[in-house]
């Protein structure tokens, strides 16, 4: 052990015995009421503090004793009322505040029509058979179609109908009717 730490010991442990064998002559001094006459034991008295002198001068500590009353024989009767709840129960938190209202759903708006692909289709020519039957082609880019009524093209459109001044084409999705003009010199 630390040659300090057993020194410090030492000198407390002497400390304490030179204190609990010291010669005490305190003795309790009530204190004055108000009125000058001492408080005696049965009244409301506060503990009390005297320090003996001992007529010697030293400089050890001095002794507080303090004098307390004595205890009454009955304790005061408290009208008590019986407990509006259980003090020990555990406290549930509040409900959590309603939510808000929902906006009203209502329905989204129909989507637009569908735009039919780009019409590109040209009159090309026609051909008269020695029945007189008239076959009509139309042009897309390099490609020559034969178009008869009812018939569906590449692109998705049909072909209505074929009349002596025009071709009636419409694409399914919009229901936009394209009409083909025929030039004079092909109605016959």
């Amino acid at each position: 052990m630390n040659r300090r730490l057993q020194a410090g010991l030492a000198v407390t442990l002497l400390a304490a015995a030179w204190a609990e064998l010291w010669p005490s002559t305190a003795s309790v001094v009530p204190e004055p009421t108000r009125h000058g006459a001492p408080a005696t034991a049965s009244a409301n008295v506060t503990p009390e503090l005297a320090i003996p002198d001992s007529g010697r001068k030293t400089n050890a500590p001095k002794k507080v004793v303090v004098a307390y009353p004595p205890l009454p024989q009955t304790l005061a009767s408290y009208d008590l009322q019986p407990a509006q709840s259980d003090p020990f129960a555990p406290i549930a938190p509040p409900a959590p505040p309603a939510p808000p209202p929902l906006p009203a759903l209502t329905a989204p708006p129909p989507p637009p029509p569908p735009k039919p692909p780009a019409f590109t289709y040209r009159f090309f020519g026609a051909i008269t058979a020695p029945s007189g039957q008239v076959d009509y082609y139309l042009t897309k880019g390099d490609k020559q179609v034969l178009v008869k009524p009812g018939q569906t093209l590449d692109d998705g459109f049909v072909v209505d109908s074929v009349t002596a001044t025009a071709i009636r084409i419409r694409h399914p999705l919009s229901d936009t009717p394209f009409d083909v003009p025929l030039p004079a010199h092909s109605q016959q």
